[in-house]
């Protein structure tokens, strides 16, 4: 009814008070928004999303990226058997014991059957998830035709419905393949439309993923990282990988400013602000610098401050293996 319209409708000044977008995963995944992971079968988007869901749950860094700690469901439709050893991996390799901010839901829900579709919904609202991980589109869609504009918009309004309203805040992350030698998602032009962040995983250098960022709608897409999967009892868990080569163009510029004046100590906020970088991939990359005693850091947290650190001729800054 036109009632329901006009109670709906927005002063240009109104736009200023709805709720400003902020992170979930600083830098690489906005809350309330839907995210796709896109790789070939076999790449390792499970292990990624797993350990992205992990670290949404405990708080962890992901990548060297701040998270918002919340309470994750991952829907393992292809199975959640495999998980296990994999979920133990990743406690092992961050020393932690307590899971308890997410749940693991075995089996497939499809979005195309709006009873199931309404169920997922309500369980969601119920339990007050923040983060929804779909593992994958094509198990959760069962005898759906992801290339029908009827059955795709079925599923992004299932999805839509999974999120919620502008103020819930909660964000959808699934799990899909792409169209074959492309970072394309793979199906309808519907889904597409309504991705907010597309995250590929492809293959790197020996036992590393490759992560990188096609499409970010309402922020500039993160720059290219890589992650290593590290074999630890039965199975691997996934930690940050050093670059090989040279160092990647954020780090440079980062050395640039401090390589300007030795003798200078820059506190982290001026040298973020001189740098041009956002501050999740500053941070992240100046941890490496001092990781690596190209940059020498002196104080704590609140008052730490930087500059370049001694080096010898044989040793230049460009050619770092980092």
């Amino acid at each position: 009814p036109a009632s329901g319209l006009n109670n709906r409708q927005l002063t240009a000044g109104d736009l200023d008070n709805l709720p400003q977008p902020e992170w979930l995963v600083d830098d690489l995944l906005p809350r309330g928004s839907l995210a796709v992971v896109l790789g070939k079968p076999g790449v390792g988007k499970t292990f990624f999303a797993l350990n992205l869901g992990l670290c949404v749950a405990t708080g962890e860094d992901f990548a060297g990226r701040w998270i918002r700690k919340s309470k994750v469901l991952y829907i393992a439709a292809e199975g959640a058997r495999g998980l296990a050893v994999r979920k133990n991996a990743w406690l092992e390799l961050y020393g932690r014991q307590d899971l308890d901010g997410i749940r693991f839901l075995p089996g497939a829900v499809n979005l195309v059957d709006p009873v199931a579709s309404r169920e997922l919904q309500q369980l969601v609202r119920d339990e007050e998830y923040d983060l929804v991980i779909i593992d994958t589109l094509s198990r959760s869609m069962p005898g759906a035709d992801e290339n029908s504009p009827k059955d795709m918009t079925t599923v992004v309004e299932a999805v839509d419905g999974i999120r919620g309203s502008i103020s819930d805040q909660r964000t959808v992350v699934v799990l899909h393949h792409p169209v074959k030698d492309t970072n394309k998602v793979r199906g309808h032009g519907s889904l597409e439309g309504a991705i907010d962040t597309t995250i590929c995983v492809s293959k790197g250098p020996t036992a590393q993923l490759r992560i990188t960022c096609p499409k970010q709608k309402e922020f500039p897409e993160f720059e290219e990282f890589r992650l290593e999967l590290r074999p630890i009892g039965e199975s691997c868990a996934i930690g940050q990988a050093a670059q090989d080569g040279n160092l990647s163009i954020s780090r440079q510029q980062i050395v640039t400013l401090v390589q300007g004046d030795r003798t200078r100590w820059w506190n982290g906020p001026e040298l973020h602000e001189a740098s041009g970088l956002g501050r999740s991939t500053f941070y992240s990359q100046l941890k490496v610098l001092v990781e690596t005693a190209i940059v020498e850091k002196e104080g704590d947290r609140s008052n730490a401050r930087y500059r370049l650190a001694d080096r010898s001729p044989a040793s230049p800054i460009e050619s770092s293996p980092i």
